[in-house]
C-alpha cells in the first residue's frame, strides 16, 4: 500500500514497518540458531565454519543492526519501504521459481523452454532488486541521512550497505549469471543435436544438460561453499558425478542448515 500510495499513509507506513520487523525477527532468529549450532552441536564448526558465519553476519547485518533505529526515525520514508519490498519479493519469487523448475523435465523441449523463461525472469528480478534498484534506493536513503546530518546513520549505513552490495554481487548476481549462461550454452548444444545422433551422444548431452541444471539451481550455494571448503581431490572424485534432480548433499549438509536457504536446523535429529 505504501509503495502504490493506497489508503491512509499512516496505516500504509505501519504495514511496511511490520514487513521490516518481520525481516529483522527472522534474521535474528536465523543468527541465533547458527550461533547455537556452532557452539553446542558436536560438529558445529564443520556445519558452520568461521568464513560461513562471517558471510551470514554480513547478510543479516543491515536489517539486524540498522532496522530498529531506522524505523524509529524514518518509518514514513518510502525508500525504506521499497528496500524491504524488493528484498522480500525477490527472495519469494526466486524460491518459488526454484521449486517449480525442480519439477520440470528438461529433456522435454516444451518444459526446457519453460525452465529457461522462468530462470530468466528470476535473473532479471534479482538484477533489478539486488543490483540496479538496490543501488538507487540505498543511495537515496544515505542522502537522506546526509541531509538530516544523521552522521551515525550515515557512517554505519555506508559501511553496511557496501558490505551488503558486495554480498549481492559476489554471491547472488555473479554466480547466477555465470551458471545461467552456461546452461543456455549447454541447452543450445542439446537442442542442436541432429535427428540421427547416436544414442550415446544423446545420453551424454542429456547428462551435461542435467548437470548444468543442477549447478544453476544451486549457483549461490556453490559459491558460498567455495569460499571456505578445503578439498583434496582423489581418483574417485576426479570423475564428475551426475546429480540429476537431487541437489548436492554436501551443500545441503553445510549450507542449507541455515534458514537463509529454507532449512530449519532445529529439525535435525542430532540436536
Amino acid at each position: 500500500p505504501s509503495i502504490l500510495g493506497i489508503g491512509d499513509p499512516s496505516v500504509a507506513s505501519s504495514l511496511a514497518v511490520c514487513g521490516v520487523l518481520s525481516e529483522i525477527g527472522w534474521e535474528l532468529q536465523d543468527m541465533i540458531e547458527i550461533i547455537w549450532v556452532r557452539l553446542f552441536h558436536k560438529e558445529g564448526k564443520k556445519l558452520f565454519p568461521d568464513a560461513l558465519v562471517i558471510i551470514f553476519l554480513v547478510h543479516h547485518s543491515l536489517a539486524s543492526i540498522l532496522g530498529i533505529p531506522v524505523i524509529l526515525f524514518y518509518r514514513h520514508h518510502k525508500t525504506l519501504h521499497w528496500l524491504c519490498f524488493d528484498l522480500q519479493f525477490a527472495a519469494g519469487l526466486a524460491l518459488s521459481i526454484q521449486e517449480i523448475t525442480k519439477l520440470l523435465d528438461i529433456s522435454n523441449p516444451r518444459q526446457l523452454r519453460q525452465f529457461k523463461v522462468l530462470n530468466f525472469i528470476a535473473f532479471i528480478t534479482m538484477l533489478w532488486t539486488r543490483g540496479i534498484h538496490w543501488v538507487y534506493l540505498i543511495t537515496t536513503l544515505l542522502l537522506a541521512f546526509y541531509r538530516d546530518q544523521a552522521w551515525a546513520f550515515l557512517c554505519l549505513g555506508t559501511v553496511l550497505s557496501l558490505l551488503f552490495s558486495l554480498f549481492n554481487y559476489a554471491l547472488c548476481l555473479k554466480p547466477f549469471y555465470k551458471k545461467f549462461v552456461k546452461f543456455l550454452h549447454v541447452s543450445a548444444e542439446y537442442e542442436s543435436l541432429p535427428a540421427d545422433a547416436s544414442a550415446d551422444r544423446r545420453r551424454s548431452s542429456v547428462m551435461q544438460l542435467d548437470l548444468a541444471r543442477a549447478e544453476l539451481l544451486e549457483a549461490e550455494l556453490a559459491d558460498f561453499q567455495s569460499l571456505f571448503q578445503k578439498r583434496e581431490v582423489t581418483r574417485r572424485q576426479s570423475v564428475p558425478i551426475l546429480r540429476g534432480g537431487r541437489r548436492g548433499s554436501l551443500l545441503r549438509l553445510q549450507l542449507q542448515q541455515s534458514k537463509s536457504f529454507g532449512y530449519d536446523i532445529t529439525k535435525s535429529k542430532d540436536l
